[in-house]
């Protein structure tokens, strides 16, 4: 699936350029996490980490764009049912349609839908799951080739179905 979704971003990219309009844009994000997860009968309600992301885009229409994500997420430490200490994190990358539901001026307020391959690292086990990821962000053009946002992000079933993961971010993004 990693490969599927990194080959769709670069036909994504060949695309825009053949066009002879490149209409990328690419960024990264931090901020916080706060995620909600369960491990052998352990489950960490209101865990807090640090997050971060790696974006690449092409705006397809002037309200419409699809963008490629890499995501890292906090380590978080639990104890398990048997009392042992437990670390857990997890990865992704996800493909999603983003849409621009409101602008004004350099302000705009946008939505996003998609799916995420995420891996994560459970107590002993490695998962790997295709899961849904959704989102909104607000966007600030500081000028026409450079944006700043500030955004959440819902990634559900990171490795497990009920291990769910929210993301609190702000970041900068160029236009090329």
């Amino acid at each position: 699936m990693k490969k599927q979704i990194l080959m769709a971003a670069l036909a994504l990219c060949a695309g825009a350029a053949s066009a002879g309009s490149l209409d990328i844009y690419a960024g990264t994000r931090m901020g916080l996490q706060h995620s909600d997860v369960r491990v052998d009968g352990a489950r960490a309600f209101d865990q807090n980490g640090g997050t971060s992301s790696f974006f690449v885009g092409r705006q397809v229409t002037s309200k419409c764009a699809v963008e490629v994500s890499a995501t890292d997420y906090a380590k978080l430490e639990l104890v398990d049912a048997a009392g042992r200490n437990t670390s857990v994190w997890g990865r992704s990358l996800s493909m999603e349609g983003v849409y621009k539901l409101h602008s004004h001026g350099p302000w705009s307020v946008k939505t996003s839908l998609g799916l995420a391959y995420t891996k994560a690292s459970l107590a002993r086990d490695k998962v790997d799951r295709l899961s849904p990821v959704f989102g909104a962000s607000v966007e600030y053009n500081v000028s026409p080739n450079t944006f700043v946002e500030a955004g959440w992000r819902h990634v559900h079933g990171l490795g497990v179905a009920s291990n769910q993961a929210d993301s609190f971010t702000v970041g900068v993004g160029f236009r090329f």
